[in-house]
């Protein structure tokens, strides 16, 4: 039977090679027909999996929100020009209505899909349609990517190479998971954190989603700092906190979780420069930040499989549910 850390490599071995042979996520991102040139103060709006992509328009000055913000408020919020609904199906109920609101208001709006007959599009005055890469997934995290390269892409973000980019990060993961897997305790927690600092945000707002698909366990992502205030008090059930670490904050991540283990937590550490390697020395912020996203659906299957637990549900949001789809 194949090991929990070969599974993991192979998922993230096939996605790489996917990602880095798609023409979509390596050149520039064209233009649509339509396409009216800046953003102005953009709004990204998404659910689960779109609302993890739509976190990195953060980094180049926009505000990235839950669609149901503005579908079940009725509220824009102020100084908003463009509203950017982020779809993988193209048919999340929230995401349209908020994109039918903003364009009621007579603000622009965009859609971001991988879908070009949803109903997203029939919304939109804007369309930005981006590749689904074609990998058999049991926990998803190609449509992230791709939506991940779309958010780039209307943010301003020259994409050549992304793709490329992208999959050598996973590829290098892969290969020194493989060497030094990720040390899962040996039952599931009752729960769990996930910790980031800026720089990851978009990846553990995915390690949280993946982690709760794969395995089941009630889990939250959470600024790091705020997890020092607050986690002393977590207990006296099982918990792990996931400490996603990159470039920011060494010193800061090694003593919260010092203090945490000393409490009782089990701390999975998940060193993005040392899991990439040499690969990491010379990647952006962006490619760091999705990658280990990525990798975070491989590791989060992992551990279910490792707990004996099988992805609840399916492991995969069932988009025709009633309380997700378009009412009408």
């Amino acid at each position: 039977m194949t090991s929990e850390p070969a599974l993991a490599a192979e998922q993230l071995t096939t996605l790489a090679s996917a990602l880095e042979s798609l023409p979509a996520l390596n050149s520039p991102a064209a233009p649509s027909p339509d396409d009216r040139g800046d953003l102005g103060n953009a709004v990204f709006v998404g659910s689960g999996d779109s609302l993890a992509a739509a976190l990195l328009a953060q980094r180049y000055g926009h505000r990235a929100l839950s669609a149901g913000d503005i579908a079940w408020t009725g509220e824009i919020p102020p100084r908003c020009d463009t509203v950017v609904g982020v779809s993988q199906s193209g048919n999340t109920g929230a995401t349209v209505l908020a994109l039918r609101i903003a364009r009621s208001a007579g603000l622009r709006t965009v859609a971001l899909t991988t879908n070009g007959e949803s109903a997203l599009v029939k919304t939109a005055d804007q369309v930005r349609l981006v590749p689904l890469p074609q990998v058999t997934e049991k926990i998803p995290a190609a449509g992230y990517v791709s939506l991940s390269a779309g958010v780039l892409g209307l943010c301003g973000r020259d994409l050549t190479g992304f793709g490329r980019e992208v999959g050598g990060l996973l590829a290098a993961f892969a290969r020194e998971h493989a060497r030094t897997p990720l040390l899962w305790p040996e039952t599931a927690p009752s729960s769990a954190t996930v910790l980031t600092l800026p720089d990851l945000r978009s990846a553990g707002d995915f390690w949280m989603l993946k982690l709760i698909e794969a395995a089941g366990v009630a889990t939250r992502a959470v600024a790091l700092e705020e997890s020092g205030h607050v986690d002393f008090f977590v207990g006296p059930q099982p918990h792990c906190t996931i400490d996603l670490i990159g470039r920011a904050g060494l010193d800061r991540h090694d003593r919260l979780a010092a203090a945490l283990r000393a409490n009782g937590h089990d701390i999975i550490t998940v060193d993005a420069m040392r899991l990439f390697g040499d690969v990491a020395a010379s990647a952006s912020a962006d490619g760091v930040d999705v990658a280990l996203g990525a990798a975070g659906a491989a590791a989060c299957h992992e551990a279910a499989i490792h707990w004996h637990r099988p992805p609840f549900r399916g492991g995969a949001v069932p988009m025709d549910a009633q309380h997700i789809k378009l009412g009408e």
